[in-house]
């Protein structure tokens, strides 16, 4: 068994979110799976191929009130995406920057 290699503990967290595929400047609709200060697991409907690598920018509705301002979009990079399954693909993500103010909330 591979050691762990995730620097922060994960929390179970079911938001609505909307991510921004920067490379290819779409929107597309997502939910987190989980969370930590240094990344998240999401389920996203995408628009096109996403790829480890690509930058991405994630608003997180953590008030569930369907409004999130766009200055708290938090960039992060895919770190893996996998295969699509009805129109959903799971992709887990690396913050550029901890969001430990968030979580403690």
């Amino acid at each position: 068994m591979a050691p762990e290699k995730r620097q922060h503990s994960r929390q179970d967290i079911d938001l609505a979110a909307k991510l921004l595929h920067e490379p290819s400047h779409r929107f597309a609709q997502a939910r987190t799976v989980d969370l930590s200060n240094g990344g998240a697991l999401i389920e996203a409907r995408l628009i096109r191929a996403i790829f480890p690598g690509d930058t991405v920018r994630i608003a997180i509705d953590w008030f569930g009130t369907g409004v999130v301002d766009a200055n708290a979009m938090q960039s992060a990079q895919v770190i893996r995406a996998d295969q699509e399954v009805d129109g959903t693909r799971r992709i887990a993500l690396a913050f550029d920057r901890p969001i430990e103010s968030r979580l403690a909330a």
